[in-house]
């Protein structure tokens, strides 16, 4: 029988995960597909999410925005990361040992702090005593806070719509510091300091949409960010963000080298074998494909 995948998310017509995944399946010779779902509402998501783990639907989900806080806050075995940042991208249906009940629970992780390194390490290597600015106080703008603590970032500055939301993005992270040998600066903001920082990150979904409007104006760029980072992709070309920048000779990254690295952590999860050098090369071959 075949096993069931899915990917979930508001909007999701442009996720590239059902291609990325299925090529893997295709290339382990495993009897396994993916499709995506828009589950409309969160009121609909955890109806379905009851249903499907009764029925035993699904092997595996991934999530993206906005249902990455619901996922976390599932009942299930949660990794060290889920349990810090609230939010993740990834459930699994395990066997419960021993067997009682309905007999299953979900495996809740986040892989996209993998993927946000994967990507991000493409534009700074090393990540240490480097300094940021990330724009959005989401579940993935949480999620690179982590991941660029965790890599000894000298500063973050985190700007949102307001200085509380700001603020109450990075709360988490100050006392999570206190064991750290290393302090990361963090500072919360409803505008970017006028000082250069060695990455601006988009962590918001704007972009996504061709017509969206830029998370900070191009005129930004030159004086202040020295790289650029934009979570979101497109299913075709890359974002405006990403686009502006490199008419100004900045190097930057769209979303789709956080997705290639963080389905890399998903397909192990899953049960993938092969290395990641060769699940890389089948995703590349894959959407080089269309």
């Amino acid at each position: 029988m075949t096993q069931q995948f899915a990917v979930i998310g508001s909007p999701i017509a442009h996720s590239l995960s059902p291609r990325i995944h299925n090529a893997i399946f295709e290339a382990e010779g495993r009897d396994a597909h993916m499709r995506a779902i828009d589950p409309v509402t969160f009121e609909q998501l955890t109806s379905d999410l009851e249903r499907w783990k009764a029925e035993r639907t699904f092997e595996g989900l991934a999530v993206t925005a906005p249902y990455k806080p619901l996922i976390a806050a599932l009942e299930g075995e949660r990794s060290d990361e889920v349990a810090l940042l609230e939010a993740a991208n990834t459930l699994t249906l395990r066997e419960s040992e021993p067997v009682s009940g309905d007999g299953v629970f979900w495996q809740i992780d986040n892989t996209d702090v993998a993927g946000f390194t994967h990507a991000v390490q493409q534009l700074l290597s090393p990540l240490k005593y480097r300094t940021f600015v990330v724009f959005g106080t989401g579940a993935t703008a949480r999620t690179i806070i982590y991941a660029l603590i965790a890599h000894d970032a000298a500063l973050i500055q985190v700007v949102g719509r307001s200085q509380e939301k700001a603020r109450a993005c990075i709360e988490p992270f100050e006392s999570w510091q206190q064991s750290r040998a290393h302090k990361t600066e963090l500072i919360a903001a409803s505008a970017p300091a006028g000082k250069r920082f060695d990455c601006a990150i988009n962590a918001t979904t704007l972009g996504i949409s061709a017509h969206d409007e830029l998370v900070f104006p191009v005129s930004w760029f030159a004086e202040y960010a020295a790289t650029v980072f934009d979570v979101v992709y497109r299913s075709t070309g890359t974002t405006r963000l990403v686009a502006s920048a490199r008419q100004r000779d900045i190097r930057a990254l769209d979303g789709r080298a956080m997705l290639y690295g963080q389905a890399i952590e998903q397909a192990r999860i899953w049960g993938a074998h092969s290395s990641s050098k060769e699940l890389m090369d089948v995703i590349e071959q894959a959407i080089d494909k269309e």
